[in-house]
């Protein structure tokens, strides 16, 4: 053999065993306002990535499966410890803050709902599913459940929906269930059983949509039901320029299924 090909062959065994040992590499495509032009970025993981957020600082966080959780500081990626275990079904779903210190997380750990908030240097969780001591639930009726989606007026005026037609809402020192005959008649009387995005403009004009074409509206003090549009509901938007409604969502037959949006 070649004495050229013996030298190279515990170089290039080395180098397959560094690649072997590197984490995968994930791209995201993002859209910057300054100049519109999309540029890939690497976030050094192969986990599926659910939601993003960011702040106007230029920082950037993704939240995924296995409790994952990429930061962006307007240079590069890097993988945050979110205090969730890298397995199934530890996922987070949902990723909303008010500023890079100050910033929201929900999905399911351990088979049950979670929300995680990050002060800047930690992430920590801050309120999990429950059961409820007013009913006859039990703990198969919480296990499973997930929170969909986050959304706040401000760092005081927070609401997360998900799973089971979950509403909780965060005043800026408790965490509550909110509930009435509308949202807890929304399974038997229109099929809903999963409340899955909300979104508002203010903290007496919040929407919150779900199963079965359910979107519901929040004045302030009740929680009403509009009227249904699509077999099921995804998620709301807005933008920032002129405020407009996105509502896109999954309708099908069977085992086909569409999926698409619709802008004002």
């Amino acid at each position: 053999m070649n004495k050229k090909w013996l030298v190279l062959i515990p170089v290039l065994a080395v180098l397959a065993f560094l690649f072997y040992l590197s984490p995968p590499v994930t791209a995201i495509t993002a859209a910057f306002s300054d100049d519109g032009v999309e540029r890939s970025m690497a976030t050094r993981t192969e986990a599926t990535l659910n939601d993003i957020w960011g702040s106007p600082s230029f920082d950037v966080f993704a939240v995924g499966e296995g409790g994952t959780i990429a930061h962006y500081d307007g240079s590069e990626w890097s993988k945050m410890d979110s205090g969730v275990k890298e397995e199934f079904p530890n996922d987070l779903y949902c990723v909303w803050g008010t500023s890079a210190s100050d910033v929201f997380a929900g999905g399911q750990v351990i088979l049950v709902g979670k929300i995680l908030h990050y002060d800047g240097g930690t992430w920590s969780p801050v309120w999990t599913w429950t059961l409820a001591k007013s009913t006859q639930q039990s703990l198969n009726d919480i296990l499973g459940r997930s929170i969909k989606d986050i959304w706040g007026s401000s760092s005081s005026d927070v609401f997360a929906v998900g799973e089971d037609n979950v509403i909780v809402h965060y005043d800026g020192n408790t965490w509550s269930i909110m509930t009435n005959s509308v949202i807890e008649s929304l399974e038997d009387r229109w099929g809903c059983s999963s409340l899955e995005g909300i979104w508002g403009s203010s903290s007496s004009n919040v929407f919150a949509v779900g199963g079965s074409g359910v979107i519901l509206h929040y004045d302030g003090s009740t929680w009403s039901l509009g009227t249904p549009s699509l077999q099921r509901q995804a998620d709301i938007y807005e933008r920032q320029a002129d405020i407009h409604m996105v509502v896109s969502g999954i309708m099908g037959l069977g085992d086909n299924y569409f999926c698409g949006f619709a802008l004002d």
